[in-house]
């Protein structure tokens, strides 16, 4: 039977089939190399969207390769034979399977072992999906090679790879997570992916594995229909196991890991590799905020979450805004943009001065050019970028006019020519406003003429 594979190898499509799988699937995981190395639950959304490529183009090579038979008449000869049908398509099927399989799981065991390395929290909720994806992608190709087998017609291949790109589109279109759906999953940095889109997959795997297995296999009407039952079964068993939101939150992710010392800085377990720059850049915050009355001593990250929040729909509101932070006295919280995977924020030192300390306070602010006087005027510098709370992680963001920071310069040069002790009296006046969602005429509350 080996040997008979090894040919079947050889002679077949299965090579350009299993080279195009791991082309696609190191496309996609490449492109994205930087989101996910660093995070367990990032790859595993990236593997979905990989495997949600890969399904199409497997069904698209076993629909060639089954056609083989019909064009070199191939099932004639078969016909006369007396073994039974499933002995002559094992090879056949056993060849693609394999292909398909030994690809895509080289590069997903290759992906693992790099998060492994590098991602300082073990969450491990990307491993448990592999066995599941594995048996979907050759479940895919063993229904292409059925449909070949059954439908000659050389738009079969190219028409099951677009109508299952187009299905996975129709459904990630809404924005939210759909269970058969490999492209909109909801990632983001504390979850894991749930149990039940584990065994939800696992499910609809082996429903195609055999379905494929008997539809490719089988001249038996009767036997075709328990194929046909079978693929009913795998699709209707994942829509019910798979919940709307694939991934939960991960309490362990969100476990706070702090530096030794004073003041005490805090990541959450996920970013624990970031730390050592972390508790640099935020102890010079907190250096600065000591200017003030009632200074805080000790700084955390913001973990707020969407899935935390009971959001099912991430992608249209993932800011918390309208939410009080829950801090114990004495302690201030931080937002940590980590990009592209790296192990520094560069602005966490002046974000966490911006608004004097108080700009994670869920307010929403219409002006954050006073959150930048307030921060110019704690640093002892000329001028100050505005930072926007909960915004810091845009792609591209937006840079700030020359008028805008001139004027932001003009503000803070009125603000240090009072008194040094009402400038302090300003500033922390300015603080408890901010604190307390008062978000319209701050600037006059730093600037404006009279007692503060």
């Amino acid at each position: 039977m080996i040997r008979v594979l090894r040919i079947e190898l050889r002679r077949s499509n299965v090579p350009v089939v299993a080279l195009s799988v791991f082309l696609v699937s190191a496309l996609v995981l490449g492109l994205t190399f930087r989101e996910w190395l660093r995070d367990w639950s990032q790859l595993a959304e990236m593997t979905e969207q990989a495997v949600g490529l890969t399904a199409a183009l497997a069904a698209a090579g076993g629909a060639v390769l089954g056609r083989r038979e019909k064009r070199s008449r191939a099932d004639e000869l078969f016909a006369g034979t007396g073994r039974p049908a499933w002995q002559k398509v094992a090879p056949t099927a056993g060849a693609l399977s394999i292909g398909l399989v030994a690809v895509q799981g080289l590069i997903l065991a290759a992906a693992l072992v790099l998060v492994r390395v590098n991602a300082s929290y073990q969450s491990y909720s990307a491993v448990w999906q592999l066995g599941p994806d594995l048996a979907v992608l050759a479940g895919a190709g063993l229904l292409g090679l059925a449909a070949g087998r059954a439908w000659s017609s050389a738009f079969v291949a190219p028409g099951l790879a677009a109508g299952l790109v187009l299905v996975q589109v129709v459904f990630s279109a809404s924005g939210v997570p759909h269970p058969l759906s490999f492209f909109n999953s909801g990632a983001s940095t504390w979850t894991r992916l749930a149990d039940e889109v584990v065994l939800g997959r696992a499910a609809l795997g082996a429903g195609l594995l055999v379905a494929g297995i008997l539809l490719a296999a089988s001249r038996n009407w009767a036997v075709r229909g328990l194929g046909a039952g079978a693929l009913v079964a795998g699709v209707a068993a994942a829509l019910v196991i798979t919940p709307v939101q694939r991934f939960e939150v991960d309490p362990a992710a969100r476990r706070l890991v702090c530096s030794e010392g004073a003041p005490q800085v805090c990541v959450t377990a996920v970013h624990a590799y970031a730390l050592a720059d972390t508790t640099r850049q935020a102890r010079e915050a907190l250096g600065h905020l000591s200017q003030l009355p009632d200074a805080p001593q000790r700084a955390i990250e913001l973990n707020y979450d969407p899935v935390a929040a009971g959001l099912t729909d991430t992608s249209t509101s993932t800011l918390p805004w309208d939410t009080t932070p829950d801090v114990a006295p004495g302690t201030m919280q931080f937002e940590l943009v980590l990009k592209d995977g790296a192990a520094t924020d560069p602005d966490l030192m002046r974000s966490m001065v911006s608004g004097a300390g108080a700009s994670l306070n869920g307010c929403r602010l219409d002006d954050p050019r006073p959150l930048a006087v307030a921060g110019a005027w704690l640093t002892d510098a000329p001028t100050f970028e505005p930072i926007s709370p909960y915004l810091r992680d845009m792609p591209f963001p937006i840079p700030t006019p020359p008028e805008e920071m001139q004027a932001i310069g003009a503000a803070v040069a009125k603000l240090r020519a009072l008194p040094h002790q009402q400038q302090v009296q300003r500033v922390s006046e300015f603080r408890e406003a901010l604190r307390a969602c008062r978000t319209k005429g701050l600037m006059d509350i730093l600037i404006a003429p009279g007692p503060a």
